[in-house]
């Protein structure tokens, strides 16, 4: 069940042969984009212009755009592009702003904007705010005049003062000047904003008219807007010249989402990958999930640009954001922090290669690849999707893994089910002989009681720590019990142990503390809630038998019948049941799928032989038809070959064929939730 995902790549390369990358030499002498170098046979998304006041200067920057959109650019930067052919304007210095960043720089430019003769002047502040740059202003004077006139107000206030507002209205004239940058008057007279008061700004010329491109900032451009090309007028008012809408996105987006198991694969993704708290004034869980989910777009519509890889600024340091080996080896070892990761970071192996070939059949379809590209391209496609979630420290190297997952024997013993090393770390605990650790030294009867929760899915170690003193009832950093993930991971045989063994079976979570705690912010939750929510009829069971309430609500008030709404298990008529209509039917759950008295196989009397077995055999025949019935008779093969497979890499391993078993039961629920 451990193997890694460089296993699978290796396995889908040797299955469709080696990869050749073929580029048409002979004539025309031009390189190819990547787009073509991608096999792209036509583009279902595009640049494409809506508008088009002056065709030479649109046409010229839809070439641009077009060029940007079939490169490997992540940051579509259209002004960048547009300033090969238009070269921005030169300012001069009014007003040099202070080294120390404390007051505005001032620059000027004296432009004939209407080619009547008259010449206006736009000066163009820039202003520091923070370490995350400066913001940007600009203002146009109907003369020379009108400027002289308010020239000794202006450099004396715009460099100290602040505007009102990062985005002041541009109908609030000020020392008579009409702001156009990044807000502006159109010719109609409606308030527009022309960028973002973090981006640049500058103008260029062509025909003897002056415009400018839409200040977005290289966040924005990490996934296709429409890109506006204004025209800048005497008055200080602005006319849209040139609009370029990138058409076809959002209905590529929405659909690439909906593929066989790519939902499934997004969502754990996402789950695994979430940018955290969005505090401070980086933004950075937001910017983290923006950017990741910018990827998942240009995966739907430039597929040869999905990748996020980027090279930090510090020397030594290696690549962010790109699949490798060190990105294979942190997700392996962030895995093994707790059962809760290794649930997450085995369901994301088993969604991988549905996603693949799912996603395969996408590129074949909607961009025209041949078969063969289409599965190659779709394995690189989906790891960049994955290394788009996951920012791995430039530090990081397998050698260093201890470095960034401290751990002890006795918890490195369980999360790899090895019995010898659990035996010597109980051992080494009890004589006091137990080595250091990074982690602080805990008493030895804690340290025992704490580990409970990372062996509720195996019983042997539940059995050794329970022997060993280990407290039934400790809760971990939030207060959830091993007895409260014995029910959430679906172990009826665990919660039984942990009962007999004196555990609290109507313990609650506790009310968090602290405003940033990362503790769950909804509490009072209980171990009846968690198999509500997750396991079967026996687990709920069990819990009822040894007198959990079934009463009881969390601190949002939420009853048994909440967390039922959410059990993949069931269906809307069980669920209606209630608790206690589940246990007094669990039975009819309790499995197998086939008759015990017709097995033939090591792995089949192998599930005959275990409850827990037993029960995830007959949950994954329910799931495996529900989702037969909506997808097709293709999953049929699907699930043969990971029968296979489980027979394969399990034969009669009971702890290795619950952690299969249970992985493909997420699996099945994860698809069945697309």
């Amino acid at each position: 069940m451990r193997q890694r995902v460089s296993n699978r790549v290796t396995a889908w390369v040797q299955g469709f042969g080696m990869l050749l990358i073929c580029v048409n030499v002979s004539t025309p002498a031009v390189a190819a984009t990547a787009a073509e170098e991608f096999g792209a046979q036509r583009w279902p998304a595009a640049p494409k212009l809506t508008i088009n006041r002056q065709p030479e200067l649109c046409n010229k920057v839809l070439a641009a755009a077009t060029g940007l959109f079939s490169s490997t650019a992540t940051d579509l930067d259209i002004a960048g592009a547009v300033a090969e052919d238009f070269p921005p304007l030169e300012m001069q210095p009014v007003v040099d702003g202070d080294a120390d960043g404390s007051t505005s720089s001032l620059n000027r430019l004296d432009l004939d904007l209407e080619g009547n003769g008259v010449k206006q002047v736009i000066v163009y502040r820039n202003l520091p705010v923070n370490w995350r740059g400066n913001w940007h202003y600009a203002y146009v004077f109907s003369s020379v005049a009108a400027f002289d006139k308010g020239k000794a107000d202006v450099t004396s206030a715009w460099p100290t003062v602040s505007p009102s507002g990062q985005y002041p209205s541009p109908k609030i004239r000020e020392f008579d000047a009409q702001q156009y940058y990044p807000s502006a008057l159109s010719v109609s007279d409606e308030e527009v904003q022309t960028g973002d008061v973090w981006a640049e700004h500058s103008l260029f010329g062509h025909a003897a008219r002056y415009y400018f491109v839409e200040g977005t900032s290289s966040f924005d451009r990490n996934q296709p807007l429409a890109a506006r090309i204004y025209r800048l007028h005497g008055d200080g008012r602005v006319e849209v010249t040139c609009l370029i809408e990138p058409t076809g996105t959002n209905d590529l987006y929405a659909n690439f989402q909906h593929l066989p198991a790519m939902g499934s694969l997004l969502a754990t993704i996402r789950t695994i990958g979430a940018g955290g708290d969005d505090g401070g004034t980086l933004h950075s869980g937001q910017i983290h999930d923006a950017q990741a989910t910018a990827a998942e777009l240009r995966a739907a519509s430039r597929p040869w640009a999905t990748s996020e890889a980027t090279q930090p600024t510090y020397p030594g340091a290696n690549p962010y954001y790109r699949y490798d080996e060190r990105m294979r080896s942190f997700l392996e070892n962030w895995s093994l922090l707790e059962p809760w990761n290794r649930r997450e970071y085995q369901t994301l192996l088993e969604l991988t290669a549905p996603a693949e070939m799912s996603y395969a059949t996408y590129l074949q379809s909607s961009f025209g690849l041949s078969a063969n590209s289409s599965r190659i391209a779709a394995i690189k496609v989906i790891e960049d999707l994955i290394a788009a979630r996951f920012e791995i420290p430039g530090e990081y190297n397998t050698e260093q893994s201890r470095t960034y997952f401290p751990t002890t024997p006795l918890h490195d013993a369980l999360m790899r089910r090895d019995r010898n090393a659990l035996d010597a770390a109980i051992g080494g605990l009890s004589s006091g002989t137990q080595p250091k650790t990074t982690n602080p030294r805990k008493p030895a009867d804690q340290t025992l009681s704490l580990a409970l929760s990372d062996a509720v899915e195996w019983p042997y170690g539940i059995d050794r720590l329970l022997a060993a003193g280990a407290d039934p009832s400790q809760g971990n950093g939030f207060g959830k019990t091993a007895l409260m993930v014995a029910a959430h991971f679906d172990r009826p045989d665990s919660a039984r142990k942990l009962i007999k063994a004196g555990a609290s079976v109507n313990a609650s979570t506790p009310p968090s503390s602290g405003a940033w705690s990362s503790a769950p912010t909804r509490t009072g939750r209980t171990a009846l809630m968690y198999a509500a929510e997750n396991a079967s009829p026996a687990t709920i069971k069990v819990l009822l038998d040894a007198g959990a309430d079934p009463t009881a609500k969390d601190s949002d008030g939420h009853d048994l019948s909440f967390y039922l709404k959410n059990n993949p298990r069931l269906t809307d008529a069980e669920r209606a049941l209630g608790v206690s209509g589940l246990a007094k039917n669990a039975s009819q759950f309790s499995g197998p799928s086939f008759s015990c008295a017709k097995a033939q196989t090591a792995t089949e009397n192998a599930i005959c032989a275990s409850e827990v077995l037993r029960i995830f055999d007959a949950q994954i025949a329910r799931a495996f038809a529900a989702l037969r019935s909506r997808v097709g008779p293709e999953m049929a093969k699907e699930e043969r070959q990971w029968l296979e497979a489980r027979d394969q890499s399990c034969s009669a391993d009971i702890d290795c064929l619950a952690e299969r078993m249970r992985t493909h039961l997420r699996y099945l629920h994860e698809r069945l939730a697309e």
